[in-house]
């Protein structure tokens, strides 16, 4: 099978690399395609094979012919690797180029699309008049189209007057995504009595990373406390910005890009979350697999995750003073434990890869066989 996805930091791409690392480990002969190869899996895995899609630059074009390029990457690896699914993460503009490369290899063969809509495939570009045509006939030509929390499914099937959508989460592996504590490490980046909190995005403006900043101020004025920011993205200079202009700049651990955030999670107390619209945060699971509670925003597939009062606190987008008071609240080691755990077997129950890759191989039943 060809799985399809976007490369960089965000969930999608690292939901998708991580999905096809688990089917080869399954014994699948899986090939991902993508622009840049994704941040995980780290390693090679016997099984799978990355092809990256080679976008020509044109001087006569003001932008590269990514979609083209990316619809005869794919018709190749089907014809070259006698693939009998595709499989594209996230639909833009993925589907398109899946749908559209079905057409090249017609009526050489037929091979059905299984497409996953991650979040903002919906939420953003399925309010743009530029793309909405393509992007509907995408969908309802895709063979099965999945959605990772049941928020988005109703959301798809409404707007793209899709029927079936399958609700499919994504997932994380607790065997490998767990708490391993490191003392050293906590010591380099905490005082002793310091409340450790963390936030791991690809710092888009759906993620409102200020508003991460905000809490970490409100909960400085309180007591101790740190705040680490992994990862990049476009407003990664506003939140500096912020952390300066709040006075809390000397609180706040700018980590960068990371293919692993395990160690961070690991010496962590409390993951914070502001974004205005999620769809099933792959960060948010690997937290809580990591024992940490979450404090969010009360959006999307969020309230599917995070259990309010159990696993942690969710909250109104914008509503900086509750979160700085859920994050107060989790100062207490026995409280902080007792939801730890309740997250932990939250993932272990409900997102974790042996309770989903199972739901996906349905999926990819049903589009082979037209059922």
């Amino acid at each position: 099978m060809a799985v399809v996805c976007l490369s960089g930091l965000g969930g999608s791409a690292v939901a998708a690399g991580q999905m096809a690392d688990h089917l080869a480990r399954r014994g699948y002969v899986v090939h991902l395609v993508s622009h840049g190869r994704p941040i995980r899996p780290a390693q090679p895995c016997p099984g799978l094979t990355f092809h990256p899609v080679d976008v020509p630059v044109l001087p006569s074009l003001a932008y590269p012919p990514y979609v083209m390029a990316l619809a005869s990457a794919i018709a190749r690896v089907v014809r070259e690797h006698a693939i009998d699914l595709v499989h594209v993460h996230y639909a833009v503009p993925n589907a398109f180029a899946a749908v559209t490369a079905r057409l090249f290899l017609a009526p050489e063969r037929r091979v059905p699309v299984v497409t996953t809509l991650q979040g903002t495939d919906v939420t953003h570009f399925g309010q743009e008049p530029a793309v909405f045509e393509a992007l509907a006939w995408s969908l309802r030509r895709s063979d099965r189209v999945t959605a990772v929390s049941l928020d988005l499914k109703r959301r798809a099937e409404r707007r793209f007057l899709l029927r079936d959508v399958a609700l499919v989460p994504n997932f994380v592996d607790p065997a490998v995504t767990r708490r391993q504590p490191d003392p050293g490490l906590r010591r380099r980046l905490a005082p002793p009595d310091a409340l450790v909190l963390v936030h791991a995005s690809n710092f888009r403006p759906v993620k409102r990373v200020v508003d991460v900043i905000r809490v970490l101020a409100g909960v400085v004025a309180v007591r101790p406390a740190v705040l680490l920011m992994i990862g990049a993205g476009p407003d990664l200079a506003e939140a500096r910005r912020a952390a300066e202009a709040l006075g809390v700049r000397e609180h706040v651990r700018f980590l960068g890009a990371t293919a692993d955030v395990s160690p961070y999670l690991s010496v962590a107390d409390v993951f914070v979350l502001t974004s205005e619209s999620e769809g099933c945060s792959l960060a948010v699971l690997e937290a809580m697999a990591s024992e940490v509670p979450v404090v969010a925003t009360n959006v999307g597939g969020l309230p599917e995750t995070v259990e309010h009062g159990r696993t942690g606190f969710l909250h109104a987008v914008g509503d900086v003073q509750g979160m700085v008071e859920s994050c107060l609240r989790l100062a207490d080691p026995d409280l902080r434990r007792t939801f730890g755990d309740a997250a932990r077997e939250r993932v272990r129950a409900s997102f974790s890869a042996d309770v989903v890759l199972p739901q996906y191989e349905r999926v990819y039943e049903e589009a082979l066989t037209g059922a």
